[in-house]
């Protein structure tokens, strides 16, 4: 099935939104907001502003991609990744998202913590605003790992520096908004107002699966960053209506 911008956006979101806990250390930067055309509203699915292309330095990657993500400008993302990390989120390969969708963050700091002469680390902080069926907001940081190609800096992946043994409640609380916006996602995709069915004590892989829409043809897994190894960290009930409560 051929991607929506709305599933790529939401799955990047998802995946910044899930790694939580980060501790840069060291001096706290200065927070910036991604300047846009018109500061009093969000983001659009109509680009608002002209995105640099500098991937000279490891922050200035980070954020161009921000930039990218909340212009919603598939190419534009693409382009500050490898073609792996692009490829692994259809950020070629994307259609048009639903009119009204809109994406906004501010506050962003970012910190180089590793650099070598091919390799970087970057953590960045920020708030962010979501509308698609609803708003959903708050704050979390993420860490970046990029790769340098020829004499640009582009982002290969993402990691968590959080000890799973000790999962910070906040990690649960961010998984419970992916969880709801993963279906308010897979229910605008799917065009439909209620899910296939209600699912309840939903947290495995293959569970996950099953929660559908649109006759099966739209399964929430597409929509979360969960392989079939890995299960939720915490079980959910999921209603028809597509209210998403912990079990």
């Amino acid at each position: 099935m051929r991607k929506t911008l709305l599933f790529v956006c939401v799955v990047l979101i998802s995946v910044l939104m899930s790694v939580v806990g980060c501790d840069n250390g060291g001096d706290t930067p200065t927070p910036t907001d991604i300047p846009t055309a018109n500061e009093t509203s969000m983001s659009t699915s109509t680009p608002t502003q002209t995105i640099a292309n500098d991937a000279s330095s490891p922050e200035d990657t980070v954020r161009g991609f921000f930039a990218a993500i909340q212009d919603m400008n598939p190419e534009k993302m693409a382009s500050f990744c490898t073609e792996d990390y692009a490829e692994e989120f259809g950020l070629e390969d994307s259609e048009e998202p639903p009119e009204g969708m809109a994406f906004k963050f501010s506050n962003i700091s970012t910190e180089v913590v590793e650099q070598g002469e091919h390799d970087a680390k970057v953590n960045v902080s920020y708030d962010y605003q979501i509308n698609i069926e609803g708003e959903v907001s708050g704050n979390t940081s993420a860490t970046f790992l990029l790769t340098k190609v020829d004499d640009s800096w582009l982002i290969d992946g993402d990691s968590s520096d959080s000890n799973e043994s000790e999962v910070p409640e906040e990690a649960y609380n961010t998984e419970l908004k992916n969880v709801r916006l993963a279906v308010a996602v897979l229910m605008a995709d799917a065009g439909v107002s209620q899910l296939d069915a209600d699912y309840f004590e939903v947290d495995t892989y293959e569970e996950v699966h099953n929660v559908t829409a649109g006759g099966g043809a739209y399964s929430i897994d597409d929509y979360l960053d969960i392989s079939p190894e890995e299960s939720l960290r915490q079980a959910y009930d999921i209603a028809k209506d597509g209210t998403v409560t912990v079990h």
